[in-house]
């Protein structure tokens, strides 16, 4: 990985400023061109297989790139860049003025090209032209998802808040303080909106528990480490990561706990300190979470399950979906005749629940017997009555279940069978089924 400071160079016949950081006035640099600070603020520890890449128009380059083009004879930027010993080397890129679509897209490919698999990105924005800010968020971005490109910062000198040009030609330049402001928010703000929204869509946290790592590590390094919901914050990622794979895998004893572990982090969270645009989403997920119970004391939960189901079902995670269902429903049916369906340390655990399968096929069919069910109905016999009771009071439930059940079993041999299913309605039948239940 190496690192990249992006810069555009204007035109203006820029002024001898102050430019200073607002959250550490003393760290501050005087300069005609603002890359000469964010340079020094930022690309100081740089080694030579990092790169500082000014990207001009032809006329820039002649005005404010070379030395002595302009009417006060000064040094351009290429030798007050060289100036500062930095050892990183430095590039020059010729790029149109971006006044039409073409030479957009010349822009933006001239960006792209010049970025490398995982590099790490400080953009100045202070003196680029018209759209080109925008433009380079665009391509940054864009270069995040197909080289894995990470943007470190965006930086803005704001002349502007000295007042007018003819204002600030009068003052001396001793006065001439210009806050550098850093705009690296807006970005991380887009990087949250295209993960929240994969989340939200597919149900998968990936990217979304990676931002919050990351944002939290940044915090936490600041605060020493010593913010206890930053902690939380750190943790509510890993939470959501936690729960999209167990959903994923369809783990249905982690469910319930998953989901504790994610309300408790998200209350935390609220009361931290982050920027604002966030605080909406943490609403939004904390919303999806209430759907789920809320019995902290509690490892598992069949109504857990029905709301995992439909998670999964809103996620288009089909195969999921009809897994969780099915087993979910095998431990309904158990607590409904005062069974304990996931005490696993006793054997008797895993037989009862299959004869809750075998119990209901039998049961649609017609048949009430247990002559020709093999070693289950007898072995459990007081199980297989209770299941019958219950099954005779909730008929249709259980000729849904079974059907469901059928549609589960078909997806998860891959449809490798005489008789495979269409897939064409699955996610219909399942819809109705969590309904009625």
């Amino acid at each position: 990985m190496a690192n990249n400071y992006i810069s555009f160079l204007g035109t203006n016949p820029y002024l001898e400023c102050i430019y200073y950081e607002p959250d550490n006035q003393l760290n501050a640099h005087k300069c005609r061109f603002v890359q000469e600070a964010t340079l020094l603020f930022n690309c100081k520890t740089w080694s030579q297989s990092d790169r500082v890449i000014i990207f001009t128009t032809q006329e820039a380059y002649q005005k404010n790139w070379l030395n002595n083009n302009n009417e006060a004879n000064l040094p351009g930027l290429k030798d007050c860049i060289d100036s500062l010993s930095l050892e990183a080397s430095v590039s020059q890129i010729d790029i149109p003025q971006g006044i039409n679509e073409s030479e957009i897209w010349t822009i933006f490919k001239k960006m792209f090209d010049e970025l490398n698999p995982d590099d790490a990105v400080i953009f100045d924005i202070t003196h680029a032209f018209r759209t080109i800010p925008l433009l380079a968020i665009v391509v940054l971005n864009y270069a995040r998802i197909m080289k894995n490109v990470h943007l470190k910062g965006i930086y803005y000198g704001a002349f502007e808040t000295l007042g007018s040009i003819q204002d600030v030609k009068a003052m001396p330049p001793d006065r001439r303080r210009v806050p550098v402001l850093d705009f690296t928010s807006l970005n991380q703000l887009l990087e949250w909106t295209t993960a929240i929204e994969h989340y939200l869509k597919s149900g998968n946290a990936d990217e979304l528990g990676q931002l919050t790592e990351f944002q939290a590590r940044n915090m936490l390094s600041k605060s020493k480490g010593k913010d206890r919901f930053l902690h939380s914050f750190r943790k509510l990622g890993e939470s959501l990561q936690t729960l999209s794979l167990d959903i994923a895998t369809v783990r249905g004893l982690e469910i319930t706990p998953d989901v504790q572990r994610i309300k408790y982090n998200i209350d935390e969270c609220m009361n931290l300190n982050f920027i604002e645009p966030f605080t909406p989403v943490l609403s939004r997920i904390q919303h999806q979470m209430e759907k789920f119970e809320d019995n902290p004391s509690k490892d598992y939960n069949v109504k857990d399950g029905i709301q995992a189901a439909r998670f999964c079902l809103s996620h288009h995670m089909i195969q999921q979906a009809f897994t969780i269902t099915v087993e979910t429903m095998i431990s309904y049916f158990l607590e409904q005749i005062g069974e304990n369906p996931i005490d696993f340390n006793n054997k008797r655990t895993m037989d009862i629940r299959r004869l809750v399968n075998q119990t209901a096929r039998q049961f649609v069919e017609g048949n009430d017997s247990s002559d020709q069910w093999g070693e289950l109905p007898g072995k459990y016999p007081d199980v297989f009555q209770n299941l019958l009771a219950c099954f005779k009071k909730q008929k249709d439930l259980i000729k849904k279940y079974t059907d469901i059940n059928r549609i589960r079993n078909d997806i998860n041999h891959a449809g490798i069978n005489n008789n495979p299913i269409k897939s064409k309605g699955f996610e219909k039948k399942l819809s109705e089924f969590l309904t009625i239940i």
